[in-house]
């Protein structure tokens, strides 16, 4: 008993644990996630998820449910105490009890202690209480939608793959280059073989003005202001934030309800990695309790109720007179 209390308190602790980190996380830096922060975001989840399923094959119903009301003290605590928030997550602990019922109804329909089908009952259900949780924290997060702007760090991730595309489409564009350089290598590549240091001054000051034309061009093109100094990163950051304020501030009263649907149907496009990748750490993490020591196998019979045709009763011996 004082080992299942004590494996009871530690699933509970990681769940709070990652809850905290990844409630602090969107809370306080929502409008400026990076790819860094999404999918630091997006394992705490994962790890989350696996440790919710353990716990539903491990503990009772009610043990199981305190483990994920742990996960909900830190989206509480942080996000805040207003009805709208306490309202989703009592609607988030609904569904981790339908999802756990799910789960106990595969698991006792198996004669092994099988993980596979919490992949399809109850782990997807589950996933779908927590992106409940992140729509409810997207919907009422203040956003200032006037003062909106996109990181620069959100492209963090998709600036090699452009740079490289950008290498093989534009000859003269080399990685780092900023817009001054870029346009600058575009003309010197149409004047190729002719030293510009020993052209007249008025060619040169062509040049010099055909630069600041195309530069210009890309100004007026993406309704932006450019100092020439932005590389491809900052360049992309700059016409985001045009095309967000642009359209934003025009529609910003659906703005709640775009992101958080937005972020539930996101959550749920990757939920089918998600589920797998939890389900299989559920299935390490039991694997690894179990050669500890921590956790046992146990076989047990099963009185099963079935349906039999009645049998007519045999009739009564009549005894023979002597």
């Amino acid at each position: 008993m004082q080992k299942h209390r004590i494996v009871h308190v530690a699933f509970s602790l990681v769940a709070l644990g990652l809850s905290f980190f990844v409630w602090r996380t969107i809370r306080n830096d929502f409008s400026l996630l990076s790819t860094g922060d999404m999918l630091s975001i997006g394992v705490s989840v994962t790890v989350a998820l696996s440790v919710l399923v353990l716990s539903v094959l491990l503990f009772s119903r009610w043990e199981a449910s305190l483990v994920f009301c742990a996960f909900l003290v830190p989206f509480i605590a942080i996000v805040g105490w207003t009805w709208q928030y306490l309202l989703m997550a009592l609607l988030s602990f609904l569904l981790f009890v339908y999802a756990a019922a799910w789960m106990r109804h595969a698991l006792n329909g198996s004669l092994k202690a099988s993980f596979y089908p919490f992949v399809r009952y109850g782990a997807p259900t589950m996933l779908t209480a927590l992106a409940v949780l992140f729509a409810c924290a997207a919907y009422f997060y203040p956003f200032a939608v006037d003062a909106f702007t996109v990181s620069p760090a959100l492209f963090d991730w998709t600036v090699p793959f452009l740079e490289s595309f950008a290498g093989s489409q534009f000859p003269g564009y080399q990685k780092g280059m900023t817009v001054d350089e870029f346009i600058s290598a575009g003309v010197a590549q149409s004047l190729e073989g002719v030293d510009q240091s020993r052209l007249p001054r008025e060619e040169r000051e062509a040049i010099d003005e055909e630069i600041a034309r195309q530069k210009a061009g890309l100004e007026k093109q993406f309704g932006i202001a450019l100092t020439g100094g932005e590389n491809l990163q900052g360049f992309l950051a700059l016409v985001a934030n045009a095309y967000v304020n642009r359209y934003l501030v025009s529609f910003k009263e659906f703005v709640p309800i775009v992101v958080a649907a937005f972020v539930f149907f996101a959550v749920k496009s990757v939920g089918f990695a998600i589920n797998r990748l939890a389900v299989l750490l559920a299935w390490l993490m039991a694997k690894i309790l179990i050669a500890s020591g921590v956790v046992r196998k146990d076989y047990v019979g099963v009185q099963k109720e079935i349906l039999t045709l009645a049998e007519k009763p045999a009739a009564p011996d009549i005894p023979l007179r002597p």
